[in-house]
Protein backbone atom coordinates (compact mmCIF):
# COMPACT_ATOMS: atom_id res chain seq x y z
CA UNK A 1 0.00 0.00 0.00
CA UNK A 2 1.01 3.66 -0.79
CA UNK A 3 1.57 5.91 2.13
CA UNK A 4 -0.37 9.18 2.22
CA UNK A 5 3.11 11.28 1.35
CA UNK A 6 3.79 8.85 -1.46
CA UNK A 7 0.25 9.60 -3.09
CA UNK A 8 0.39 13.58 -2.53
CA UNK A 9 3.81 13.70 -4.16
CA UNK A 10 2.80 11.53 -6.75
CA UNK A 11 -1.13 13.65 -7.06
CA UNK A 12 1.15 17.06 -6.91
CA UNK A 13 3.36 15.85 -9.77
CA UNK A 14 0.48 15.04 -12.30
CA UNK A 15 -1.38 18.10 -11.47
CA UNK A 16 1.71 20.15 -11.98
CA UNK A 17 2.38 18.40 -15.22
CA UNK A 18 -1.15 19.60 -16.35
CA UNK A 19 -0.37 23.62 -16.24
CA UNK A 20 -2.31 24.78 -19.61
CA UNK A 21 -5.83 25.32 -18.24
CA UNK A 22 -8.86 26.27 -20.59
CA UNK A 23 -10.20 29.46 -19.62
CA UNK A 24 -13.31 28.98 -20.81
CA UNK A 25 -14.02 25.85 -19.15
CA UNK A 26 -11.11 24.76 -17.04
CA UNK A 27 -10.07 21.45 -18.30
CA UNK A 28 -6.72 21.23 -17.95
CA UNK A 29 -4.06 20.06 -20.43
CA UNK A 30 -0.85 19.01 -20.03
CA UNK A 31 0.18 20.36 -23.24
CA UNK A 32 -0.06 23.99 -24.45
CA UNK A 33 -0.82 22.79 -28.56
CA UNK A 34 -3.70 20.54 -26.62
CA UNK A 35 -5.00 23.45 -25.13
CA UNK A 36 -4.98 25.34 -28.13
CA UNK A 37 -6.68 22.31 -30.39
CA UNK A 38 -9.29 22.00 -27.56
CA UNK A 39 -10.28 26.12 -27.33
CA UNK A 40 -9.92 26.24 -30.98
CA UNK A 41 -12.60 23.13 -31.86
CA UNK A 42 -14.94 23.18 -28.55
CA UNK A 43 -15.36 26.65 -27.90
CA UNK A 44 -14.72 28.74 -31.19
CA UNK A 45 -16.30 26.24 -33.49
CA UNK A 46 -12.99 26.31 -36.06
CA UNK A 47 -13.66 23.88 -38.84
CA UNK A 48 -11.11 24.29 -41.27
CA UNK A 49 -10.74 21.05 -43.36
CA UNK A 50 -13.74 20.64 -45.80
CA UNK A 51 -15.18 18.24 -47.46
CA UNK A 52 -14.55 18.08 -51.65
CA UNK A 53 -16.92 15.80 -52.28
CA UNK A 54 -20.36 17.82 -50.17
CA UNK A 55 -18.51 20.48 -48.15
CA UNK A 56 -19.08 19.63 -44.64
CA UNK A 57 -16.29 21.27 -42.71
CA UNK A 58 -14.54 19.10 -39.77
CA UNK A 59 -12.11 20.51 -37.06
CA UNK A 60 -9.10 18.18 -37.26
CA UNK A 61 -7.85 16.75 -40.67
CA UNK A 62 -8.26 12.66 -39.11
CA UNK A 63 -11.97 13.30 -38.80
CA UNK A 64 -12.51 14.29 -42.58
CA UNK A 65 -10.61 11.83 -43.83
CA UNK A 66 -12.99 9.48 -42.17
CA UNK A 67 -16.05 10.96 -43.66
CA UNK A 68 -14.68 10.59 -47.20
CA UNK A 69 -13.43 7.41 -46.56
CA UNK A 70 -16.84 6.27 -44.29
CA UNK A 71 -19.62 8.52 -46.13
CA UNK A 72 -18.14 8.76 -50.02
CA UNK A 73 -15.96 6.19 -50.84
CA UNK A 74 -17.14 3.75 -48.96
CA UNK A 75 -13.84 1.68 -47.74
CA UNK A 76 -14.99 1.27 -44.25
CA UNK A 77 -17.87 -0.59 -42.86
CA UNK A 78 -19.64 2.00 -40.73
CA UNK A 79 -21.46 -0.38 -38.50
CA UNK A 80 -18.09 -2.29 -37.52
CA UNK A 81 -15.51 0.45 -38.43
CA UNK A 82 -13.19 -1.64 -40.07
CA UNK A 83 -12.13 -1.95 -43.37
CA UNK A 84 -14.94 -3.09 -45.93
CA UNK A 85 -12.98 -5.75 -47.98
CA UNK A 86 -11.96 -7.39 -44.25
CA UNK A 87 -15.00 -9.11 -43.89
Amino acid sequence: MWSTATVFVYSSLILEQRSHACEFCGKNFSQNGSLRLHVDTVHLKHRSHACEFCGKNFSQNGNLRLHVDTVHLSKYCVAFHILANQH
